[in-house]
C-alpha cells in the first residue's frame, strides 16, 4: 500500500463518518497541508505498518483539533512534547523521522506566531508571545535541520518554505 489521493480520500471519509462531520469540513481538511502530512508520514518514513500509524496519528490530530484542552501547549512544555502523540511509527528511516519531527515543530511554531493576538485575547498560553521561544532563532534552526535531510515526498506536501504559510488546524 502507498499513500496517494485515493488513500487520503478513503481516510477522510472514514473519519468524517465516525466523527459525524460535515462534507464541508472534510473538504476543508482535505486541503490542509498539515493534516495531509500527518496522514502521509508513516508511508514517507517507511514505517513497517504505515496504514495503522497513518490512521492513529491522523485520528489523534483530529481529536486534538476538536479538544483544545488536550492539545494546547502548556507552560514548561516543548513544542516537541505537544506533537509527540501524532508522531508515532513502527520503525522507519530515523533521518526521515527526525526531519518529519522538525517540520511539524516548524509548522506548530508558525501556528503560534500567527495566533499571538488571538491567544492573548483568549488567555491561552503561547510560547512565542511569552517569549519562552525565540521565534527567529528557532525558525532558522529548524529550517536548517530540515534542509539537511532531503525528502521530496514531504516537500511535495509541505516544504519548509511553505510551512510559514500553512495552517495547523481546520
Amino acid at each position: 500500500m502507498e499513500f496517494n489521493e485515493n488513500y487520503w480520500e478513503e481516510q477522510l471519509d472514514f473519519f468524517k463518518n465516525i466523527f459525524n462531520l460535515s462534507e464541508s469540513w472534510k473538504e476543508k481538511i482535505k486541503k490542509n497541508k498539515v493534516a495531509k502530512l500527518i496522514s502521509a508520514l508513516p508511508f514517507i518514513v517507511k514505517s513497517k505498518t504505515p496504514e495503522r500509524y497513518s490512521y492513529m496519528n491522523f485520528g489523534g490530530y483530529l481529536i486534538a483539533l476538536k479538544n483544545e484542552k488536550i492539545s494546547c501547549q502548556k507552560k514548561g512544555e516543548s513544542i516537541e512534547d505537544r506533537i509527540k502523540p501524532i508522531l508515532n511509527f513502527n520503525g522507519g528511516n530515523k533521518m526521515l523521522i527526525e526531519r518529519a519531527k522538525n517540520l511539524l515543530i516548524l509548522l506548530s511554531l508558525e501556528d503560534h506566531k500567527r495566533d499571538i493576538e488571538i491567544d492573548k485575547k483568549n488567555g491561552k498560553y503561547n510560547p512565542v508571545a511569552e517569549e519562552d521561544i525565540n521565534y527567529e532563532e528557532e525558525k532558522k534552526y529548524l529550517i536548517g535541520e530540515i534542509k539537511k535531510i532531503e525528502s521530496k515526498p514531504m516537500d511535495e506536501i509541505v516544504s519548509p518554505e511553505e510551512a510559514v504559510r500553512a495552517f495547523w488546524g481546520d
